[in-house]
């Protein structure tokens, strides 16, 4: 770092994108400069975020791959692409795991 120079002439922009997601926006006072990056508590710096919750109902599986049995209680959303060559080879790892560990249900090619 070169210089440190405090910066205190901006606006917060708070935005509403609709669909209630919503987002900040920084305009320096000149109006020449828009800061649409995140800001990041220096604090927070190499702490792993806390874990997000996701709805598993809203995701739609009705054309995912699966692996494991239907009634499995465990249950494993994969984002992968059936046409990806290296998407392939996880998906015969996914296989193996699967074989291994019968409590699993995966679902992949989403």
């Amino acid at each position: 770092m070169s210089r440190l120079r405090p910066l205190t002439t901006v606006w917060q922009i708070e935005v509403d994108a609709g669909e209630g997601k919503h987002g900040t926006l920084y305009l320096d006072f000149s109006k020449k400069f828009l800061i649409a990056g995140q800001i990041v508590p220096v604090e927070s710096i190499g702490k792993q975020p806390p874990p997000r919750k996701v709805d598993f109902s809203r995701i739609p599986l009705g054309d995912a791959i699966t692996e494991g049995a239907a009634t499995a209680k465990k249950k494993v959303i994969v984002f992968t692409d059936p046409d990806c060559p290296y998407c392939r080879e996880f998906h015969k790892i996914m296989k193996q795991v699967v074989a291994k560990r019968s409590g699993y249900l995966i679902f992949s090619g989403i």
